[in-house]
Parts: C-alpha cells; sequence; structure tokens
C-alpha cells in the first residue's frame, strides 16, 4: 500500500511539474503581436467598422496570411497564441 500511494504521489507530482513546464514553454501571443504584426498596422484594423472578420477560422487564416511578410516564421502554437491573443481582446469569436 505505502509504494502504492508513493507511486501516485510521484505521478502527480510529474504531471504538475510537466504542465508547469508547459506553460513557461507557451508562447505568448501579444509579445509575438507586438513584435510582428504592429509592423504593418495597429489595433485600428480590428476596430474599424467595416472590418471582413467574420470567424475564429477567418482570423486564424488571416494571421498566417500576414506571418510571412511580418517577417515572422511561426510554429502552429504561436500563431494560435496569436490569433487567441487578437480574438481575446479584440473580436471575441467563439471558441
Amino acid at each position: 500500500m505505502k509504494h502504492r500511494i508513493r507511486n501516485i504521489a510521484g505521478g502527480v507530482l510529474l504531471f504538475s511539474l510537466m504542465h508547469a513546464a508547459g506553460a513557461a514553454d507557451a508562447p505568448n501571443g501579444k509579445a509575438l503581436f507586438e513584435k510582428h504584426c504592429t509592423a504593418c498596422h495597429g489595433t485600428e484594423v480590428f476596430t474599424r467598422p467595416n472590418h471582413k472578420m467574420q470567424s475564429l477560422a477567418m482570423l486564424n487564416t488571416q494571421v498566417q496570411r500576414c506571418e510571412r511578410p511580418a517577417g515572422a516564421d511561426w510554429t502552429d502554437a504561436q500563431v494560435s497564441a496569436v490569433v487567441n491573443y487578437i480574438n481575446d481582446n479584440f473580436y471575441k469569436f467563439k471558441k
């Protein structure tokens, strides 16, 4: 019984450490946005009355389309972080 409790406790500890490390490694959408996207435009493109963005899928496509001209070569996780940052702060599409 002692070994079983120790194994469970060890597993919980390992999971917690892995989760914390993953969070620390998660890309920062705001920082990526500020470094790359603002070289071409400010946030006014998200708040103008005639914006064309209609969904989270469209936003994801647009971020991918803009990444190369902005001088970025992002991973999928980084693209998602930027999309989430823009959506959470401006569009607020359902996830």
